[in-house]
C-alpha cells in the first residue's frame, strides 16, 4: 500500500483502492453499526467539550442524550426524566461520580429502581475499578477509549434493544 505525505488528502481513486475489498460495514462510522436508537442517556460531564464529543456520537448512534455538567444538575434531570442509561465521569469538582452513583443507589433501594450506569474516567488503575463498581456502576470506559467501546457497552447494558416507554 502506498502512503501518502502528511496532510495530503486522497484522490477519490485513491480512497476506491484504500477500501477495495473492504467489507462495507467495516467502511461505516462506528454509530452506524452500532445502534442505540430510542435509547435516552444521562451524560454527566463537567468539561463542556467533552459532554459535547459524547454527546455528539451518542446522538450519531440514535441516542437521546440529557446532558448534566455536575451531579446536582444530575439529580435535576433525573427529577423530571428517567434515563436508560448513565454515564458519567468520576472525576469532577463539588461531587465526584462515585459519590454521585453512591446516593443515587441509595434513594433508589427504597423504589427498587436501577438505572444502569457506566463510568467514564481517565483513571484505569485497578483500585479505580474496584472503586467504581463498589460505587454501583456495571462498567468501566477510559476516556480516550475508542468510540466504540463506549457504544458497545452502552448497547450492552441496555440489551441492544430500545427500552419499553416509560
Amino acid at each position: 500500500m502506498k502512503t501518502r505525505p502528511h496532510g495530503e488528502e486522497p484522490t477519490e481513486q485513491q480512497q476506491e483502492n484504500d477500501s477495495a475489498g473492504v467489507p462495507d460495514e467495516l467502511n461505516q462510522p462506528v454509530w452506524n453499526l452500532i445502534r442505540l436508537d430510542g435509547i435516552k442517556v444521562l451524560l454527566v460531564e463537567d468539561v463542556p467539550d467533552a459532554r459535547a464529543l459524547i454527546g455528539r456520537i451518542l446522538v450519531r448512534s440514535g441516542a437521546t442524550v440529557l446532558g448534566a455538567e455536575s451531579a446536582q444538575e444530575a439529580r435535576n434531570v433525573l427529577s423530571m426524566n428517567r434515563p436508560d442509561v448513565i454515564v458519567s465521569d468520576i472525576a469532577m469538582p463539588d461531587e465526584d461520580g462515585l459519590a454521585f452513583l453512591r446516593k443515587l443507589r441509595a434513594d433508589h433501594a427504597v423504589t427498587g429502581e436501577r438505572i444502569p450506569a457506566i463510568a467514564l474516567t481517565a483513571f484505569t488503575d485497578e483500585m479505580t475499578r474496584r472503586q467504581i463498581f463498589k460505587a454501583g456502576f456495571e462498567m468501566h470506559v477510559g476516556k480516550g477509549s475508542s468510540s466504540e467501546i463506549l457504544l458497545r457497552a452502552m448497547f450492552d447494558l441496555t440489551a441492544g434493544a430500545p427500552p419499553t416507554v416509560h
